[in-house]
């Protein structure tokens, strides 16, 4: 029995504890007003040390196997009337204490199966009905009505695994009911079970299908940036080399303008040496000229 399941099941599956008739008693059930928070499981597991050498130590005595204990389990029921000022808190905790109590103590038979307490069977969720005894119960009363009424208490039931003697340990009705309660419940988990799935199922097609339109649209837009990137690359190239001739023609216009520059200067230069050299002659010529005089 899970504890971690019993949390998940619904309210509306109530933790049920029931008598199971026997020689015309009838059977007495009890279900919980508010499905207890917490179980306690205890399976007893029997370990004895060998009383042969029982001087040993602690550390080195071998210990022998005496057999599985009956389970335990430990369950708090809470019932409330505060509201409905009613005597449920009363009545059910009548209907435990029957269960727990020796249903015929004045009977001078002490074979009778009657001078002892109900054998019971407790049910909740999806779990197999839970065949036991009541071994302790323990009533808190938290809250009384004017009159002294109790409208509030807790109940710890302990409860050990145990069936009725062979022969007597048929299914009864309250366990054929149970049965029915637990495949129905198992039904309706199942069917809860396979339309998650479909949920989830038609969730995840649902994802898949965004993601691919979100990897498409990433896509897209990627070729798109890589086709602007390439054409701003490629208008820069442009620039550059447009730039480049410019920059070339004005450098040729600038060595065309400093040759023409030079040229006139050297023209102007070799003119003036010719002019220079003209004046010497014609000095050279006077003076020549007077020498023969």
């Amino acid at each position: 029995m899970s504890t971690a399941h019993f949390q998940k099941l619904p309210q509306a599956y109530k933790f049920m504890i029931g008598s199971i008739p026997e020689e015309h008693n009838d059977e007495i059930t009890v279900e919980a007003q508010f499905n207890p928070k917490e179980l306690q499981i205890e399976s007893p597991i029997g370990w004895a040390e060998h009383k042969a050498i029982s001087a040993q130590s602690v550390a080195t005595k071998p210990m022998e196997f005496t057999g599985m204990g009956a389970e335990t389990i430990k369950v708090e029921l809470v019932f409330d009337a505060f509201e409905d000022d009613s005597d449920l808190v009363v009545q059910q905790i009548k209907r435990l204490k029957q269960m727990a109590s020796v249903r015929e103590p004045h009977s001078s038979n002490t074979k009778d199966p009657n001078q002892r307490p109900s054998y019971c069977v407790a049910t909740w969720g999806t779990q197999a009905p839970f065949r036991c005894v009541i071994e302790a119960i323990s009533v808190k009363y938290t809250m009384f009505g004017f009159d002294g009424t109790p409208v509030r208490a807790s109940v710890t039931l302990s409860l050990k695994s145990g069936c009725r003697p062979l022969g007597s340990s048929g299914e009864t009705d309250f366990e054929r009911a149970s049965s029915r309660k637990l495949e129905a419940q198992r039904d309706r988990l199942q069917k809860e079970r396979d339309a998650r799935f479909q949920r989830n199922e038609a969730e995840r097609r649902i994802d898949e299908r965004e993601r691919r339109r979100a990897e498409e649209t990433r896509y897209q837009a990627s070729a798109a940036d890589r086709s602007l990137a390439e054409r701003e690359e490629r208008v820069s190239q442009e620039q550059r080399e447009l730039q480049a001739k410019r920059d070339q023609r004005q450098r040729e216009i600038d060595q065309r303008a400093d040759r023409s520059e030079r040229e006139q200067r050297v023209g102007d230069a070799e003119r003036q040496v010719a002019a220079d050299r003209e004046a010497e002659r014609m000095r050279e010529q006077r003076k020549n000229d007077l020498d023969l005089e």
